[in-house]
């Protein structure tokens, strides 16, 4: 039985692209509010609404998304803040990787929890810095199955 293990998911790439993305998102609000009173143009203002749609789906993801995972002889415990959520490693169905580098883990009784993770589509499925790659090979460590990966294409 091997001791338990933390996993820190949230980087300071996906740090510095949450802040990247507040900034230009005040700016472009100053460019719309601009470019409305003082050319009538709504460019700026369309462009800013189909931004404002993307990067609240963002906001709204990297703030539920669990920061910690903890590996110990029973089961899987997901960290964020204040809240955990402890479940066994037989419960979890399959991971899956969805946009903006999130991890959606899917238990048996159909519920999803979002995790942060690091990848990039054009490196190999098998490649140990994938965050799912790295969860599944510790599940697999600990329980002696491995865990069903859905990849993003």
């Amino acid at each position: 039985m091997k001791a338990a293990e933390t996993i820190r998911t949230l980087s300071k790439k996906k740090i510095a692209t949450c802040c990247v993305l507040v900034i230009l998102l005040a700016l472009l609000v100053i460019l719309s509010i601009n470019d409305l009173y003082t050319n009538r143009n709504k460019l700026f203002f369309y462009c800013g609404l189909v931004y404002l749609v993307y990067s609240v789906d963002y906001f709204k993801s990297f703030l539920f998304a669990f920061n910690e995972i903890i590996f110990d002889g029973t089961g899987l415990v997901l960290k964020k803040r204040i809240k955990e959520i402890a479940m066994p490693y037989s419960d979890i169905a399959f991971m899956k990787e969805v946009r903006n580098n999130f991890i959606e883990i899917h238990t048996i009784d159909e519920k999803r929890y979002l995790v942060h993770g690091e990848y990039d589509s054009i490196n190999d499925r098998n490649d140990e810095k994938r965050t799912v790659n790295i969860i599944s090979n510790a599940i697999a460590e600990r329980s002696g199955e491995a865990v069903r990966i859905v990849y993003k294409k």
